[in-house]
């Protein structure tokens, strides 16, 4: 088992709660296990492929965070084909869960934690989708900025990640997480996070949906889509990415 659920830190956790609800993605009535702060300001909301936990903070920025099965059995497979894994043991005072912790070849740093297996939100109901809905209506999509792509698909690969689609030019490449979620990795001179969406259908029916609220959005057309970019409670903008059915095993440079 393998889901993407990234960490999302803001100071205005309501307004990104807010934003995230008008695009249709549900907020999980019981958190799941979540590393660092237990405060009751996390919450965490699902989207048809993966799912995003919000958490009060004065440091703005996304983590990237995977949830598994057995964090143990997840921590032995990923030694074994050669990307090192750190568990840090729940302490016997602390309330918060075992952790397992992997720093990537550009520095990039990020954790695994063991979820129930039976609380499917954000699981796609078809995990190898279908010719109706190949990939899910929305998809929690992390771009991962990288000066080392050909090292960060390999730890991808490493941790169960499998290849998803690459870029029309070659430089770009997606890998999905079996049980939700995407990330797609793109050459840059720094490493950085970013957190985004893919939406299969009309972008305009994402934008009804913002327009009944105070966030400014706009549709753009690029290379390969269109892209919905609405603007968030930090001062930027979401990515949404209407993909593309014919564009086959290629993705948006």
């Amino acid at each position: 088992m393998l889901r993407i659920r990234p960490t999302l830190r803001t100071e205005h956790a309501a307004g990104w709660s807010e934003l995230f609800l008008a695009l249709g993605l549900r907020e999980m009535t019981q958190l799941p296990a979540t590393a660092g702060s237990t405060s009751h300001t996390n919450r965490c909301f699902a989207a048809d492929a993966g799912r995003i936990l919000v958490q009060e903070a004065t440091d703005a920025g996304t983590e990237l965070h995977f949830e598994v099965r057995d964090l143990e059995i997840f921590a032995r497979w990923t030694i074994s084909d050669g990307t090192p894994v750190t568990l840090i043991p729940a302490a016997a005072v602390s309330t918060g869960p075992t952790v397992a912790h992997i720093a990537a070849p550009d520095s990039v740093k990020f954790t695994a934690l063991a979820v129930d297996p039976l609380d499917t939100d954000g699981t796609p109901p078809e995990l190898t989708g279908s010719a109706d809905n190949p990939r899910g209506n929305l998809t929690v999509l992390i771009r991962w900025h990288t000066p080392d792509l050909p090292a960060i698909e390999e730890t991808l690969q490493n941790i169960g990640a499998k290849f998803y689609a690459h870029s029309p030019d070659g430089t770009s490449v997606q890998y999905r997480a079996k049980h939700g979620g995407r990330i797609e990795v793109r050459p840059e001179e720094s490493s950085r996070i970013e957190l985004s969406l893919e939406y299969a259908g009309d972008l305009e029916t994402l934008a009804e949906g913002v327009s009944k609220t105070s966030f400014g959005y706009r549709i753009e057309e690029e290379t390969t889509s269109r892209v919905l970019f609405v603007q968030h409670p930090d001062h930027g903008y979401l990515r949404i990415v209407e993909s593309n059915p014919d564009a086959g095993d290629k993705i948006q440079p």
